[in-house]
This record gives structure tokens, C-alpha cells and sequence, in this order.
């Protein structure tokens, strides 16, 4: 499960932050901010307006200047995602983390460790788990909404209480 934070919603927006869960094993966890340091990548007037309606903690987490690199980030993530033997990739939509992942891969002449078959999207499940059981079996909430980790943290969860359910 990955969850990105950024500066805009267009496949290119700039990466303020990576969050990763492997899937039914909420130990292993994959963390990097980048911050606010030039990526050549965009940035919208209307998610900076956003970014200061939320609140002070994930401000304080994600829209600082530090001395990061997309790439060797971009590396970490693919050592990360290859040693944990991977085989799918999940986000929260299907048109946003591993969209904007991908083009920043592209971007620097790197290809991303998934296949492009293996994007799996959470909305489609909660949505499938409301249909069939009357439920999307949403868990409580921990941590700091918009903190990349967290989320991803969260998002597995959920997806973990719906393999549950579908399974009884």
C-alpha cells in the first residue's frame, strides 16, 4: 500500500512525502518526506490553499525545505518494494499515488518496480465489500490524516478488515 503527499493532483505533482505498508504485514514500512526543495515537478495554487486548511501536524511533517533527492528516493522505495517481494501495488484511487509514481519514475529515465499490471486500487474494494456485505468495514483512525505513512497504515487496515469480511 503506498500513499503519497504532494503539491499538486496532475501525474506530475511534486512528492512532499512516501508512505508503504506491505500488505498483511503492517511491520514492514517504507518512510521518506521530501519537502517543499525544487523537484522540477508541479505545484497548484489550489493544493498549497489546501495544504494550509490542514492540520498543524501534517503541515509540519511534510512542507519544510530539506536537503532530499527525488531519485535517490525513487531508488529506496524500489530496493524497498523488490526485497519485500512484492507483487502488486495498492493506493487509494487509481488515479493518483501510483499515476504521479510513475511519472516520476518515467521522468528520470527510471522504470518503476511493478509491472503495470499490478496497480490495485482501494476505492474498488470498499465499494465491492458495500455491495456484497452492506459494509465497507472502515477502520478507526489512527495517527495523522495526510501524514503518507499513516495513511498507508490506515488503508491497510481497511483492506485487511475487508479480506476478513469477504472470507467469513
Amino acid at each position: 500500500m503506498v500513499d503519497l503527499e504532494t503539491l499538486d493532483t496532475q501525474p506530475s505533482a511534486h512528492i512532499l512525502s512516501i508512505g508503504a505498508v506491505v500488505m498483511h504485514d503492517s511491520d514492514q514500512t517504507f518512510y521518506e518526506v521530501l519537502g517543499t526543495k525544487e523537484q522540477h515537478r508541479s505545484v497548484s495554487p489550489d493544493t498549497i490553499n489546501w495544504w494550509c486548511e490542514q492540520n498543524q501536524a501534517a503541515q509540519d511533517e511534510v512542507l519544510i525545505e530539506i536537503d532530499s533527492n527525488l531519485k535517490k528516493m525513487l531508488e529506496r522505495f524500489t530496493q524497498f518494494y523488490n526485497d519485500t517481494g512484492s507483487q502488486f501495488i495498492w493506493s487509494h484511487g487509481d488515479d493518483f499515488d501510483c499515476v504521479i509514481l510513475t511519472h516520476a519514475y518515467k521522468q528520470l529515465g527510471m522504470k518503476p518496480p511493478w509491472f503495470f499490471t499490478a496497480t490495485r486500487d482501494t476505492r474498488t474494494l470498499i465499494e465491492t465489500a458495500k455491495r456484497i456485505k452492506g459494509q465497507t468495514f472502515e477502520p478507526n483512525r489512527i495517527g495523522v490524516y495526510h501524514n503518507a505513512l499513516h495513511d498507508a497504515q490506515f488503508q491497510t487496515k481497511w483492506m485487511d478488515n475487508i479480506w476478513t469480511a469477504l472470507n467469513e
